[in-house]
């Protein structure tokens, strides 16, 4: 994997600082990867249903790119065809991507950590 915060990110409890909401993205080690801010739009920020979507989308990402992954790696067994392993191989390979992918976006709409 890239050189990004290592994964899987958490959504935070909701916080405060100086009276402006926002939501914290926790990665593994317990650093901050990014925070959701409030929304604006009205006389006083809201940390809205959008504001709280928007937070387990990004939670989600570093989800989503294993289940990415995992599925090219499905593929490219796929490509290369029968080896040893065979096609139990590759199907092991896809139910795992299949698995990661079903996660990711249950945790991306809100449905899981």
């Amino acid at each position: 994997m890239g050189q990004h915060a290592l994964g899987p990110y958490v959504v935070g409890m909701d916080d405060e600082y100086e009276r402006c909401p926002f939501i914290p993205i926790f990665a593994a080690d317990g650093g901050v990867v990014a925070e959701v801010p409030a929304d604006y739009s009205g006389k006083k920020p809201k940390l809205t249903k959008a504001v709280r979507a928007t937070a387990d989308l990004l939670a989600a990402s570093f989800d989503m790119l294993e289940a990415l992954e995992a599925q090219e790696a499905a593929e490219q067994a796929l490509i290369d065809g029968p080896d040893s392993q065979g096609y139990e191989h590759w199907q092991e390979l896809e139910d795992r991507a299949t698995e990661l992918r079903r996660a990711a976006i249950a945790k991306a709409t809100g449905g899981g950590q």
